[in-house]
């Protein structure tokens, strides 16, 4: 009966061993994180951003999450003891011991991990955006002043024929001195006051690239851009990287708490055997077995789990205070957007109305139709008829921007 009792811890031993190792096994990163990955390295292959340091940085911290997720939480080493006994007898014991590593959490710690790498994945995907959102605003400043010169290089121009025929006048002696020299003193200070300001230096612009943006066209055919609560707070949802990183932290903190629970509950902590390695002559070889178990009391576990599960719901909220701020931001873009481009006829016809009163000028101005007084204010007023429109595109422009930053999603992108 005795050794029937043997055998049956031993064979109860053996299966607790096969069940721990297949518990421990080393898994890949997951099915649906290595598609994620896939899919964001082609996009960033797209956006240009693949091999920026920053994106380098964040690559390399995934695949040290990847790599600590593929580890084996329980069982790592194996412990050999060896003993001398003397009493009537030598006699020497082989004693071979398998610690165990939180065998009841195991499950939970591969989730926790397996969350922490789609954390790092979803921080990959902020740093891409961010880096192709960086140069979004400089680049429109850069397009909008190069419009704003070209208005101004043809506004100087005829301003400065009607300050030289000023003068000529003048010189002349056929326009009053005082009259003169307040149309030309006048002249000068539009010229200074009106001169576009370039914008700041950025270093990270390449003067000699291709612009990734374009300013706000004003074709004819230029429909609004889906603005409704539903469907922009499903392309934030969708498309906005730090969402993701909201949900899997919430995951990395439901699997700790779910790992401090189980850990409320006695569990292995060690497996042993026991051999002799040489009998003597008429000796049985003795064979023994052990095992040891942890018993907690429970009482630091349920603070941790309490915790954790906390932290939980605080990344749960987290996300919800982020998708109402960034739903209302970028609402407040596209109602801008869709404003500009509900009034491209107006831009339109304000362009072409500009264009028939330069024509008009120049004609006048050849013809002598009209004095430099005159004509001056008519191309101040074809002046400020373009940079109204060019003050509209910018506004668009950095709603563009805005958009792209909020949701990751360009214009172009957005459902109609």
């Amino acid at each position: 009966m005795i050794r029937a009792g043997k055998r049956v811890l031993l064979a109860l031993l053996v299966v607790s061993v096969v069940d721990i190792v297949g518990s421990g096994c080393a898994t890949d990163i997951g099915e649906d994180a290595s598609v994620r990955r896939e899919a964001l390295e082609s996009r960033m292959r797209d956006w240009g951003v693949a091999d920026a340091p920053a994106v380098k940085a964040k690559r390399a911290e995934l695949d040290a999450a990847v790599a600590h997720e593929s580890d084996s939480p329980i069982l790592d080493t194996i412990e050999v003891r060896a003993t001398a006994r003397h009493e009537d007898d030598e006699k020497l014991k082989m004693l071979v011991r398998l610690p165990v590593e939180d065998y009841l959490g195991a499950s939970a710690e591969r989730a926790a991990r397996r969350a922490e790498t789609e954390v790092r994945l979803a921080q990959l995907g902020e740093v891409a955006l961010k880096h192709r959102v960086r140069t979004c605003v400089p680049e429109l400043e850069q397009l909008v002043h190069a419009e704003r010169m070209k208005n101004f290089r043809s506004y100087v121009k005829r301003q400065q024929a009607m300050l030289d025929q000023n003068q000529k006048l003048r010189d002349a002696g056929q326009l009053d001195q005082i009259a003169a020299l307040r149309f030309e003193l006048v002249g000068h200070v539009k010229l200074a006051r009106n001169r576009p300001v370039p914008p700041a230096r950025v270093l990270e612009l390449d003067p000699d690239a291709k612009p990734t943006i374009v300013l706000p066209s004003l074709r004819r055919k230029n429909p609004g851009l889906a603005d409704s609560l539903e469907v922009v707070h499903e392309q934030v949802v969708r498309n906005n990287p730090e969402i993701d990183e909201f949900r899997a932290r919430g995951k990395e903190f439901n699997a700790r708490a779910q790992k401090k629970s189980v850990s409320r509950y006695p569990s292995v902590r060690y497996l042993g055997f026991g051999i002799e390695p040489v009998a003597y002559p008429g000796d049985k070889r003795q064979i023994e077995a052990q095992v040891a178990f942890n018993i907690p009391f429970g009482r630091g576990a349920n603070a941790g789990a309490r915790r954790y599960r906390s932290l939980a719901l605080g990344q749960e909220n987290a996300e919800r205070a982020f998708v109402q701020r960034r739903v209302q931001e970028t609402r407040a873009a596209l109602e801008e957007i869709n404003h500009f481009r509900s009034q491209s006829g107006h831009w339109r016809d304000l362009l072409a109305r500009a264009d028939k009163a330069e024509k008009a000028a120049d004609r006048w101005w050849k013809k002598r139709l009209a004095g430099p007084k005159a004509i001056s204010q008519l191309v101040d007023e074809v002046f400020d008829a373009r940079s109204t429109v060019v003050d509209a595109q910018e506004r668009a422009g950095y709603a563009t921007c805005a958009v792209l930053s909020r949701t990751g999603l360009t214009v172009d992108e957005w459902p109609q």
